[in-house]
């Protein structure tokens, strides 16, 4: 809820997003469908411990899933994959 929260208030601004798929109240792929039903195309990033069918499932929603345990040059490396992309698709971030 607090994702959500913080969202709501600067997701206009935000460039990404990186969320854990199991959170204490609301999980990473609610919480990324809570922002594209936004209209927010922000890219998202989430990281998880699962994998598929193992509650790996909750990947549908993001741009991009990173399994853990990740070394820092993989996180770094996602993200800039994220950040690539959407400087070539600028409609990617912000709202539709």
């Amino acid at each position: 809820e607090e994702g959500w929260s913080k969202f709501a208030e600067i997701g206009s601004t935000l460039g990404l997003l990186i969320t854990d798929a199991v959170m204490p109240r609301l999980s990473g792929s609610e919480l990324i469908a809570r922002i594209r039903d936004s209209g927010s195309r922000v890219p998202c990033l989430m990281t998880s411990g699962y994998g598929p069918g193992n509650g790996g499932d909750a990947a549908g929603a993001a741009d991009r899933i990173l399994g853990k345990p990740w070394k820092p040059e993989e996180l770094l490396g996602a993200v800039r994959e994220l950040l690539d992309d959407r400087a070539i698709s600028p409609n990617r971030g912000g709202v539709a």
